[in-house]
């Protein structure tokens, strides 16, 4: 996939792109393809939570190691 569309793609799902995104777009495409691939897997493929219950543990997450944007 080109990385135009592989970050395209990447926004639709996401909703956004993070800086870092944009830079493996440009450098190394084909780990942002299998980095895309594993988060895909790892947060976004539905399973026992909800969207809402995932996105509160992922706040309580954050909160608790005290992250003040969640930012990387």
């Amino acid at each position: 996939m080109k990385p135009s569309a592989l970050l395209e793609q990447l926004r639709a799902e996401r909703g956004y792109l993070l800086s870092y995104h944009e830079v493996y777009g440009r450098l190394e495409p084909e780990f942002l393809q299998e980095y895309a691939d594993l988060y895909r897997a790892f947060t976004l493929r539905p399973r026992f939570l909800t969207p809402r219950q995932r996105a509160l543990v992922w706040t309580g997450l954050l909160t608790a190691i005290h992250e003040h944007v969640g930012s990387l």
